[in-house]
């Protein structure tokens, strides 16, 4: 079998442009990727501005802002507290759910980020690693931890969750369910 593909070559003046025919090895390479689907991107599903999401363990459901101009993922918390001691830095923190359910949780601080936030300053926050659940894809991110006191959402799910995974549609909301199998701690 064969695989072709057309090239143009200049149009020299006062000559008319003709299509060539070429075979060669980047042509049966092009094609074969395309035969077997290499080349063919999973769509990304579509889901609203503000989702329910589920953080795990211990599989608190939450609402959370989808936001696209978000880089990194942010989880308002209560009672934050450093924990130095010999496995390194960590934070304690409380996440309250939806259904009013309080749990305790310490992490690992996998870095402090400096973030600028909405009113023009800039804070310093502790980022961990949490399991995140949206519609039926858990994925483990980089979470930032900080009061969101002031907003309607207490997680705010960034691109480093969102990117070749979800499409965010504006006009749409509570489109999908937190459906994931959460690891055990």
């Amino acid at each position: 079998m064969r695989y072709y593909f057309v090239m143009i070559r200049p149009n020299p003046v006062g000559r008319r442009a003709r299509p060539r025919m070429r075979t060669g090895a980047a042509a049966v390479v092009c094609a074969a990727c395309l035969a077997q689907g290499a080349w063919a991107a999973e769509t990304p599903r579509v889901v609203g501005w503000i989702e329910r999401i589920m953080i795990g363990p211990p599989g608190i459901v939450l609402e959370a802002k989808l936001d696209t101009g978000a880089d990194t993922s942010s989880l308002h918390v209560s009672n934050l507290r450093w924990v130095s001691d010999g496995a390194g830095d960590r934070v304690a923190f409380d996440v309250s759910g939806e259904d009013g359910r309080t749990v305790r949780l310490v992490r690992r601080v996998e870095r402090v980020a400096h973030v600028k936030s909405a009113t023009g300053g800039a804070q310093r926050r502790p980022v961990i690693v949490l399991g995140v659940c949206l519609d039926t894809t858990y994925r483990e991110v980089e979470v930032n931890l900080t009061d969101r006191t002031g907003f309607r959402q207490s997680f705010l799910v960034g691109r480093n969750f969102l990117a070749r995974h979800f499409s965010v549609d504006a006009s749409r909301q509570h489109t999908v369910e937190p459906d994931c199998e959460v690891p055990q701690q």
